[in-house]
């Protein structure tokens, strides 16, 4: 890669790239001058790249792709050793082209919050400064910007990311009815959050969000994206009806209040330890599984961390 210092750098998944019109480069390079547009060649190659540009001095990295794209790009940025100075000149640029696109449906609505309008093309100094999440387990640290899902989410999400030839909704509706049926065990998990009071229940999904959506579900809808908090969601172990007596609730985004099996609250931190080996996404993204025999679960939202925006 040639320098590109002061150059957007344009990572590409290839599936999006069919749906580009070559109008869309243009317009980009009109208003924001050449750009370089690399082609991700495997799925976590788009964390390489961009820890690549940023070394090379980019700060302007527009991501064409779904939410996992994005994901891997920022655990790349965030990879590099920058300082503070450093890391807000950086912008992060999302053209949508997943199957649910939580993150950009999320920042969206983070913008309407605040009577703030998303342009096809913006100026980068448009763009907004949002939480990260960071995640510690004993394979590592990464980065999230939507959601971190410990359990039955992450079980789908392991689902979802295997139905390559599935598209959009039903791609996530088939992951979840076959997780309905096979994923529903509760390890008992100890959940203790910034107020140090600890948890120990059997715990069928335990999530910590940024943004509001999940799957395409609004599941967060009292979630803010620059609080430097989490909404956090324990359901405990639920018979298969209590299930479907709660899918009205999930498709609305409200959940029972005076219900003991599934509680909401607000952290700055999380922890999950258990005696059994434990699954869990970030933004759609396996963090690790049951072969990892990760027992042990930290994660900390860091407030407004990264600038993004959204280019429609």
């Amino acid at each position: 890669m040639a320098n590109t210092k002061n150059q957007t750098v344009a990572i590409v998944h290839p599936a999006a790239k069919r749906r580009i019109c070559p109008t869309t480069w243009q317009s980009i390079e009109s208003h924001w001058g050449p750009f370089c547009q690399l082609e991700t060649q495997h799925d976590q190659h788009a964390r390489q790249l961009a820890a690549d540009a940023v070394k090379r001095g980019a700060n302007r990295i527009v991501c064409v792709g779904g939410d996992g794209t994005v994901h891997h790009a920022v655990n790349g940025i965030l990879s590099v050793e920058l300082s503070r100075p450093e890391l807000d000149q950086i912008r992060i640029g999302i053209v949508p082209c997943g199957s649910a696109n939580d993150l950009v449906q999320s920042i969206e609505a983070t913008l309407n919050v605040g009577k703030q309008k998303t342009n096809r093309f913006v100026d980068w100094n448009d763009a907004i400064s949002l939480d990260v999440g960071r995640i510690e387990t004993n394979s590592g640290v990464q980065y999230f910007c939507n959601v971190l899902g410990v359990g039955f989410t992450a079980q789908v999400a392991r689902r979802v990311a295997k139905l390559r030839n599935t598209a959009g909704k039903a791609r996530y509706f088939s992951a979840l009815a076959a997780s309905l049926c096979r994923d529903r065990h509760a390890p008992i998990m100890r959940i203790t959050d910034s107020s140090d009071q600890d948890t120990d229940r059997p715990t069928l999904l335990y999530c910590a969000a940024i943004g509001m959506r999940e799957g395409g579900f609004p599941l967060f809808r009292a979630a803010q994206m620059q609080d430097g908090l989490f909404e956090t969601l324990h359901v405990t172990h639920v018979s298969l009806g209590k299930i479907a007596s709660l899918l009205p609730f999930v498709l609305r985004g409200r959940f029972p209040e005076q219900d003991s099996q599934v509680r909401m609250g607000r952290t700055t931190r999380i922890e999950v330890t258990s005696a059994s080996p434990l699954v869990c996404h970030a933004d759609g993204e396996l963090v690790c599984d049951e072969s990892d025999q990760c027992q042990r679960i930290h994660a900390e939202c860091w407030k407004q961390h990264l600038r993004m925006l959204v280019i429609r």
